[in-house]
């Protein structure tokens, strides 16, 4: 991995957890629901990273507890996702990340640019005090 996939993984993971906490900086686990604060929360992905297709899709990640995220509790997180979504969505998903696709280095770019400017969005729109790689 290059060092702009390690800064695209950084902004994708601070965008979702910002994404996914509320006004006062306080998340529920998605899969066993637990309220914490932001500085506790962790990106959990539905499908592993290692599967590149849906590596930084919005959809396949969400605000995790660091013990949820160690843990393999795939059909929690499965269970969740078709609450959330619906089965077709999580299907196409599952799908989506058996794929191989070659991500370049512009969709890359793009990527990152895209989530700077959704961080810093959120950032001003909440008032959060972060640090926007």
């Amino acid at each position: 991995m290059n060092s702009r996939e390690i800064l695209l993984d950084r902004l994708f993971s601070l965008y979702v957890r910002i994404r996914d906490t509320d006004y006062y900086g306080n998340f529920q686990c998605i899969t066993c629901g637990t309220n914490k604060g932001w500085y506790d929360c962790t990106c959990g992905h539905f499908r592993k990273r290692s599967h590149r297709a849906t590596r930084w899709h919005p959809m396949n990640a969400h605000a995790q507890c660091a013990t949820c995220n160690t843990l393999d509790n795939y059909a929690l997180y499965e269970m969740k996702m078709i609450e959330m979504y619906g089965r077709q969505q999580v299907e196409e998903l599952v799908a989506l990340s058996r794929t191989m696709p070659k991500i370049t280095s512009s969709e890359i770019e793009e990527k990152i640019y895209k989530l700077r400017k959704l961080c810093h969005n959120i950032q001003k729109s909440e008032k959060l005090k972060i640090n926007v790689p």
